[in-house]
């Protein structure tokens, strides 16, 4: 009897293999929070997803990365491009990947309302960058991701 705002994780054979429900809601009217999010074992890793407002809140991008996360996918619907006023939301996705050492994918919807600014970011460049419509793609490094993680131990 709830509506929530959420995400699916499906490995290679199309398989449901966690769903997340969003935590953090932007002016969603009538959407239920979620209460919790979990590393995901693929077989390239484990990963971590977060969905669009969630990223502004680093406790929950920590708690994932402490849990094993190395990659962390966060889709999004970023918008009012044409406000004056709108937030430059881009810093956050930088400062996640920096500050918790491990690779973002921020894939930012398109459309005529939405920033339409998709990232790929390790934790000290980023990796690839769209504005506007299109497919973006970058080789990640779990090796060097580990050798990152000793020189920038954020956690300390």
């Amino acid at each position: 009897g709830r509506a929530y705002n959420e995400l699916y994780v499906l490995n290679r054979g199309g398989e449901l293999v966690h769903t997340y429900r969003k935590k953090h809601l932007w002016n969603e009217k009538g959407i239920t929070p979620g209460r919790t999010n979990q590393v995901v074992a693929t077989d390239f890793g484990k990963i971590g997803v977060i969905n669009c407002w969630d990223i502004a809140f680093p406790n929950d991008v920590r708690r994932l990365a402490k849990r094993g996360a190395r990659i962390i996918f966060s889709p999004a619907y970023w918008f009012d491009k044409h406000r004056a006023d709108s937030p430059d939301y881009f810093g956050l996705p930088n400062a996640r990947a920096h500050e918790n050492q491990v690779y973002l994918v921020l894939c930012d919807a398109h459309s005529k309302e939405t920033l339409g600014r998709s990232k790929i970011l390790s934790p000290v460049k980023i990796l690839a960058e769209a504005t506007g419509e299109g497919i973006i793609s970058a080789d990640v490094d779990l090796k060097k991701l580990d050798e990152l993680r000793k020189k920038y131990n954020c956690w300390r």
